[in-house]
């Protein structure tokens, strides 16, 4: 079975977590073709939570595959820190940075109610272990709870061999480990 079946089968359409394990060498091109299978294959709107790349660095790959982005909206806790200039978009989000305050507070306040909306879709996380630098387990724990409350599906890429610790709590926390053998897009 072809991993997009996989991912119509146990996500589209359902809430709760869902992990996507993928080695840290593919993770870019795993993203491109989640990104392009959710956006242009089925048409379906969602938004992105970047975390590991700034939006402009994703902006780019998508057209490079012709990915439509007029469906997709970031949620940006990296490009203040990263020193890459942001597009300019009113699909566009960016958090204060990926430290616990900044992070939570502006996800809670300003974004968390938007990604709940039914039209958004699905939520993708880029990397969620790249939280890991600027935040204690505690509060990735509290931001894993917000995820868990929004309505929606929130598909999280993750390396379960690097990340083994952050793997194990999140299936703690109800996630469900979508497996499939992901053949990537070259980038």
């Amino acid at each position: 079975m072809a991993w997009e079946e996989t991912i119509d089968r146990n996500v589209a359409g359902r809430k709760g977590l869902f992990l996507v394990d993928v080695r840290f060498t593919m993770m870019a091109k795993t993203l491109v073709d989640l990104l392009l299978h959710l956006l242009k294959e089925k048409g379906r709107s969602g938004v992105l939570i970047s975390i590991d790349r700034p939006h402009v660095f994703v902006t780019k790959l998508m057209e490079k595959h012709h990915i439509p982005a007029e469906k997709l909206a970031f949620v940006d806790a990296v490009t203040n820190i990263s020193g890459e200039p942001a597009l300019s978009s009113e699909k566009l989000e960016l958090l204060a940075s990926p430290f616990c305050v900044n992070f939570l507070s502006g996800f809670a306040h300003c974004h968390a109610s938007r990604l709940a909306e039914p039209s958004a879709g699905f939520v993708l996380l880029d990397n969620l272990a790249a939280l890991g630098p600027y935040m204690t387990e505690s509060c990735i724990k509290r931001f894993v709870g917000m995820l868990q409350n929004l309505d929606t599906e929130c598909i999280i890429v993750l390396d379960k061999q690097r990340h083994r610790p952050l793997f194990d709590m999140l299936t703690a926390s109800g996630a469900k480990e979508i497996c499939f053998n992901v053949n990537p897009t070259p980038i």
